[in-house]
């Protein structure tokens, strides 16, 4: 902005068509099938994270939404799905726990992001 001039960054590894991303820790992370991915401006770098968690969990990652809860990546899809990503191993892992019952996509990120 200083400059006042757009700037060419690295393309993305690969074409992304239902993507969800979250800031987390001065990166931009980015799930979509078949990948995801991380992706640091300051170093104007991306890194290809833990096979896309459609591979580990399937459920259809192009109605899912996301968020950050507690340093880790949550996604939430439809009423009963969730799968949480933690940066720190590169790893998925499931967590329906987090989704009150009778609730859809929306309203649990409302209530991932204002009541956790």
């Amino acid at each position: 902005p200083a400059l006042n001039e757009w700037k060419k960054l690295q393309d993305m590894p690969s074409v992304c068509c239902y993507e969800t991303a979250v800031a987390l820790n001065d990166k931009i992370y980015l799930m979509d099938y078949p990948a995801c991915y991380a992706y640091s401006p300051s170093e104007d770098q991306w890194t290809t994270l833990a096979p896309s968690v459609d591979d580990v969990y399937p459920f259809y990652v192009y109605s899912v939404a996301s968020t950050v809860l507690n340093g880790k990546i949550l996604l939430l899809a439809g009423r009963h799905d969730a799968v949480e990503f933690d940066p720190s191993t590169n790893t998925w892992s499931p967590n329906a726990a987090l989704i009150p019952k009778h609730c859809n996509t929306e309203s649990t990120i409302i209530l991932a992001t204002f009541f956790f």
